[in-house]
């Protein structure tokens, strides 16, 4: 059986003698057989949490560790609270499960299947649903279907041949969704400035970059494949009549062995569906969104209508005006402004009603646009380029309305965490000022990860004994950044390695102009305030990339404890290139990422898998939901820049579920971190 923890326990009958003489003798030790304090240490140190936290528990007023009772304490509050949570746990989510495929909406029910798999992975109730989850993607929409199809690829994952066919599902019903009639005309709206020299450009940085030599033979046919999807669609025939009867012929002889034969190969093609009536650009992008797919499921052409939007996501800067809105019964209100953005000190406050907006583009009052557009329609007018101005009419309760003007600018997406913010929005970085225990969440890597960890720890330093990096849900991104914030705790050495046919340019060898050697953009330098500085690390199944990066080379370089479940494993590296005549961009595979020890991160390469954690502590899911949302609430901005309050208004919750009053990662976190830093001490 097992403990609420999930933790294996032996359990033998036992004579009532037995245990009452077994309770004696605990009596007894409680008094003269109190635990050494180092043989508590370890056992925190190693994770075993189950077996150390009750005898902290029992610990008297006097022993060396007595300030470690309360945490125990408290965590066997936790622990019924855990209980509680998991029990309702199954229920939920098959009712959840349920309840999607009830209102005709399978893709909703692939997340709860998914999570109860993760469960149990023998449960006949969620396999039964999976089972008829196979048979509705058949039967779905093409955006539910393709939803299903991709959702199974990632379940059968122990299975390639299965999820190589849910993948390649997934990618048909896709293109039948893009090309459905409602969203035809925003897909040809997409291809717009896609040309031959485009589409040559990506082929050829494939070829010269990308990971391994291309199959093109492979893509080739993969190619080919997508246009045969395409010329079955019924808007296609509706606006290219001749097209009923286009048929995309297979290939004749020996497929392409490279580039040259690949380009010639595709031009015999797009010729052929132009003579069909097809425009060139839908040709192209689709030809070359097949050809891409059969490398691997990060590799992507980006086309000119859609750079900007694609840079600004990389980039994790948004242009707009910084306010977070929601709906409610047909209005559009204020959630929040959003911290350091152009409305965070205008007068707009959380509650407030929009009534009306007027910019270059036209003058909309809300009520003229039908309620279930106001939302989406707001949003999209928030955008716009840099320096321009929105006029916006709100109304605050019965107050008149009043007018405020907002210059956009970018907001950039915060990457960083505390504890909890203050009652001034500051962020509170300890779990324990008095024992110098900080704690910092990473929720992502952008180029300004690296300079707002240090911003946020620098005021600090002096009193930090140890750190807590929570890369828990990160999906990764700038991998420079994650390097460089390793080598704050790391004083010298490699903190990772690359490898790939072509290795990216990383900085002169030495100083220009003193002509000394300079340190490789993956060693360590010495000189960081927080080299030797213990550090626990918390991941779990969603860590990635880059985040697999900083957690592997701070176990392995700084001494690190990784606890949590072992990470995604994508230790492939992308690079984004952008054609300097903006008629491409391209996100390209080109890397893999090797730890310091030379183990290698991407999980499906040999010797390959993720970051596998010094402490197994894995969450079950109602229990991450209900940490996510302990996080949240205790990130939400407290007041407005004016010091008004803001009420949190996090709608995610579920009242099906029981609360938790602690984070139980974290506090296992910051036990082991106290064992590691009394080791660090007494070492």
């Amino acid at each position: 059986m097992t403990d609420s923890r999930g933790v294996l326990t032996n359990v033998r009958p036992r004579s009532v003698l037995t245990a009452v003489l077994t309770m004696s003798v605990v009596s007894l030790c409680l008094g003269a057989c109190t635990p050494r304090a180092e043989e508590l240490v370890s056992q925190v140190r190693a994770g075993d949490l189950t077996g150390a936290l009750p005898r902290l528990a029992a610990l008297p007023p006097d022993h060396e560790l007595a300030a470690w009772r309360g945490l125990a304490l408290d965590w066997q509050a936790l622990d019924s609270e855990r209980l509680a949570v998991r029990g309702k746990e199954r229920k939920m989510l098959l009712d959840a499960a349920r309840a999607a495929l009830d209102r005709g909406d399978p893709g909703g029910a692939v997340p709860s299947v998914a999570a109860g798999l993760t469960r149990d992975a023998t449960d006949a109730d969620f396999l039964a649903i999976a089972a008829e989850l196979e048979a509705l993607a058949v039967s779905s929409g093409p955006e539910d279907a393709g939803r299903i199809y991709a959702a199974l690829a990632e379940l059968h994952r122990g299975e390639p041949d299965r999820a190589a066919a849910a993948r390649v599902a997934a990618a048909e019903q896709e293109l039948v969704a893009r090309y459905a009639s409602e969203r035809f005309e925003d897909t040809r709206s997409s291809q717009a400035g896609i040309v031959w020299a485009g589409a040559e450009g990506v082929l050829g940085q494939v070829d010269r970059e990308y990971l391994v030599e291309p199959d093109w033979t492979a893509m080739e046919a993969a190619g080919r494949r997508q246009l045969r999807w395409l010329a079955a669609q019924p808007a296609v025939g509706v606006a290219w009549p001749e097209t009923t009867a286009w048929v995309v012929a297979e290939r004749d002889g020996v497929g392409p062995s490279d580039l040259k034969t690949t380009m010639r190969m595709l031009r015999h093609v797009v010729d052929a569906g132009m003579a069909f009536g097809v425009p060139e650009e839908t040709l192209l992008d689709e030809w070359v969104r097949g050809a891409l797919g059969a490398l691997d499921p990060w590799t992507r052409a980006v086309w000119p209508a859609e750079i900007a939007s694609w840079s600004a996501y990389h980039s994790g800067v948004t242009v707009g005006v910084g306010v977070i809105w929601r709906e409610h019964e047909g209005g559009v209100y204020v959630d929040r402004p959003e911290l350091d953005s152009p409305a965070w000190t205008s007068p707009i406050h959380q509650g407030d009603l929009l009534v009306a907006f007027e910019d270059a583009r036209g003058a909309f009052t809300l009520e003229s646009l039908p309620a279930e557009r106001r939302l989406v329609v707001t949003e999209a007018a928030m955008g716009g380029e840099p320096g321009t101005t929105v006029s916006l009419r709100l109304q605050r309760s019965e107050e008149e309305t009043y007018d405020v003007d907002l210059v956009r600018a970018g907001v950039a997406m915060p990457t960083l965490r505390g504890v909890t913010r203050g009652e001034d929005n500051a962020w509170e970085l300890f779990l324990d000022r008095e024992a110098g225990l900080a704690y910092v969440r990473i929720l992502a890597f952008r180029d300004y990860t690296e300079p707002d960890f240090d911003a946020l720890l620098e005021p600090v330093l002096d009193e930090v004994s140890g750190v807590v990096i929570d890369l828990r849900g990160n999906p990764g991104g700038d991998v420079d950044s994650a390097v460089q914030i390793a080598d704050r705790f790391v004083a010298d050495g490699w903190l990772c390695q690359i490898s790939g046919r072509v290795l990216p340019e990383t900085g002169p060898d030495v100083d220009p102009v003193t002509g000394a050697p300079l340190a490789a953009w993956n060693q360590a330098l010495t000189g960081h305030a927080l080299e030797g500085t213990p550090v626990v690390v918390l991941v779990d199944a969603d860590s990635a990339s880059a985040a697999e990066v900083l957690a592997g080379s701070l176990q392995e370089r700084a001494e690190a404890v990784v606890l949590g479940a072992p990470t995604w494993g994508k230790g492939y590296a992308q690079a984004l290139r952008t054609d300097e005549s903006g008629r491409y961009a391209l996100q390209l595979t080109n890397l893999v990422w090797t730890l310091p020890s030379g183990r290698r991160l991407a999980r499906e390469l040999d010797g390959g898998g993720g970051v596998v954690p010094d402490v197994e502590f894995v969450l079950s899911p109602a229990e991450d939901f209900q940490a996510n949302l302990l996080s949240r609430q205790r990130a939400a901005l407290r007041s407005h820049a004016d010091g008004t309050p803001l009420v949190w208004t996090d709608t995610v919750v579920r009242d099906d579920l029981p609360p938790l009053s602690e984070d139980p990662a974290l506090l296992a976190a910051e036990l082991v971190m106290r064992a590691a830093l009394y080791q660090d001490r007494e070492g």
